[in-house]
Parts: C-alpha cells; structure tokens; sequence
C-alpha cells in the first residue's frame, strides 16, 4: 500500500463517498465535519500504514476518536480547528503533489520534509486568514479528494476528477453563501 490516497481498504469507501459529497456541497455549513472526517480519514490511514494495525475493528476505533476529537474541536475552538485542517489538508497536497504519503513521513528527504511543512503552515495560515473562503476551499478539495479515493481513481484520472470535483464544490458552495449573505 503505498501513494497518496487517504482510503485503502473497502470499509471506509462508501463513507467517504457520502462524507466527500457532503463537503464538496455543504462543506462551510458542515465545518466541524469537514474536521471530524479529515481527523477520521488521516487517523484511519495513518494507523493502517504508520502504526500497522492489523484488525479493522482497531483501525476504526482509532480513527473514530481522532475524528470525534476534531468534531469536538471544531465545536468550541474554530480558529484553531480550521488551522489544524488547513495544516494537514496543506500538508497533504503538498506531498501529494510530490508523489509521497504522509504516512511514511519518516522517509521524506529533507528538501521534502520542508516543503511538506511551509506547505501546510502556509495552509494553516491562509485558512486562518480567510476562514470562510478557506474553508470553502479546504472542504471542496477534501470532499473531492476522498470521492476520488472512494470511487478508485487512480493517476491523471483523479488529479482531473479531484480538480474538477473541487471547482463545482467551490462554485457550490460559493453560489449558497451568496445567496445566504443577500437573504
């Protein structure tokens, strides 16, 4: 198991279909799920690939309190929240698009390490900054990142779907919140 995707076995597919679609549409209205599932998907993949938990019941139980933990910090510390998910989501692309996980942190070159890390520090920042349109951003590229992983794209098919899939969920989005600020 190794590139960028988050998912990697068939438990978490269906959910993060449903999650994915729900923040590519709702995303700046769902804040705290937009965390909670960053929180569950990277804890999941992380405790399959980092801590080499072999029984799903384990992997899930794991991801489920680190989700239900930025539930809760989505709840009653926002600010800080939205830099943690602007953190990892940034942090995220970023080794994405240079070809490594997360997971295996500990096998980034240096030069990686740190463009891994100003990537996501300058996320925090930027999603701090513009809380709103971050967020907006933030759920439209999560939501149409884990559709990607859910429905098994892989290579320049899911870069397109991500793209593509995270634009719409921006102009959704952007679209309801117009509309929500001239009501």
């Amino acid at each position: 198991m190794h590139g960028t995707h988050l998912l990697v076995d068939p438990i978490t597919r269906p959910a993060a279909l449903v999650l994915g679609a729900l923040l590519l549409l709702a995303g700046r209205r769902l804040f705290w799920l937009l965390v909670g599932a960053v929180g569950f998907f990277a804890a999941y993949s992380l405790s399959l690939q980092s801590l080499h938990l072999q029984s799903a019941s384990s992997r899930l139980v794991v991801a489920v309190v680190v989700g239900l933990l930025g539930v809760l910090l989505a709840i009653f510390v926002q600010k800080v929240a939205i830099a943690v998910a602007g953190f990892v989501l940034g942090a995220y692309f970023a080794a994405a698009l240079l070809g490594v996980s997360l997971a295996h942190a500990a096998a980034l070159t240096p030069g990686q390490s740190v463009i891994v890390l100003v990537a996501g520090v300058l996320a925090a920042l930027l999603a701090v900054r513009l809380f709103d349109l971050a967020l907006i951003a933030l759920s439209a590229v999560a939501g149409a990142s884990l559709v990607g992983d859910a429905l098994q794209a892989g290579g320049n098919l899911r870069w397109l779907l991500v793209v593509v899939l995270a634009l719409a969920g921006i102009a959704i989005q952007m679209g309801w919140s117009r509309r929500a600020h001239t009501a």
